[in-house]
C-alpha cells in the first residue's frame, strides 16, 4: 500500500515537472 501511493505521487511529481518545463518553453 505505502508502495502504491509513493508511486503516485511520483506520477504527479512527474507531471508537475514537466508542466512546469512546458511553461519554460512558451515564456
Amino acid at each position: 500500500m505505502l508502495f502504491v501511493t509513493n508511486y503516485k505521487n511520483q506520477l504527479i511529481l512527474i507531471k508537475l515537472v514537466h508542466k512546469v518545463k512546458f511553461y519554460k518553453i512558451i515564456f
